[in-house]
């Protein structure tokens, strides 16, 4: 197991067993109920790559932290994605119309 964050590949750590791969995005939450943010990115990540797991860990700050992974499939399967942000960008003034 190693650590790519800083890479920037889409998901937090690269881990190896024999020929196989597995790209994990990890997620905690306080409390015990598995809902946590995910970026744009983050999801897009999820829907292109084959070996994509999601493990999300709950009452990660107690003294029984609980782990549950999801593949790309379960995560699509299992997980209701709403959208809480949007980006704003100021339109140029070339694409304004005068009224």
């Amino acid at each position: 197991m190693k650590s790519v964050e800083a890479c920037k590949l889409g998901y937090d750590l690269l881990c190896e067993r024999n020929s196989e791969q597995q790209h994990v995005e990890v997620k905690g939450t306080q409390g015990s109920e598995t809902c946590f943010i995910i970026t744009a990115a983050e999801v897009r990540n999820v829907m292109m790559d084959r070996k994509h797991v999601t493990c999300v860990v709950t009452d990660a700050l107690t003294s029984a932290p609980k782990i549950s992974s999801f593949t790309k499939n379960e995560f699509l399967q299992q997980f209701q994605l709403d959208p809480i942000a949007f980006r704003a960008v100021l339109r140029s003034k070339a694409s304004e119309t005068v009224e």
